[in-house]
């Protein structure tokens, strides 16, 4: 189902927003149009980038698909420790500081 209509009318009406790429697909068709539509009312944005713990998953992949694709100037700032199903958590390049995916918490 094609949801353009309800995302442009909430767009009217944000202060900022995440755009979500897939860790293993980068960008995808859908997120050309959202993007556009987000360029459209100046909407901030971040960018995640999702599902990589999946086989395949490579964020400076998606990374470089968001620079070339949506034209947007991006730089991580959190990397990942670890990768597809060996993810074993994260590196804060701001904070300088790893956080692991394991324990009570994990």
């Amino acid at each position: 189902m094609d949801f353009t209509i309800e995302v442009e009318r909430a767009l009217r009406v944000l202060d900022g927003a995440i755009l979500i790429l897939c860790g293993v697909g980068g960008v995808q068709p859908q997120t050309l149009t959202v993007n556009k539509q987000m360029i459209r009312y100046n909407v901030p944005r971040l960018i995640f980038v999702n599902k990589l713990d999946r086989m395949g998953a490579d964020p400076w992949s998606a990374i470089h698909s968001a620079r070339e694709k949506l034209g947007i100037c991006c730089a991580a700032v959190q990397v990942p420790i670890g990768e597809d199903e060996r993810m074993r958590g994260l590196i804060d390049i701001i904070n300088k500081k790893a956080f692991y995916f394991d324990g009570a918490n994990g």
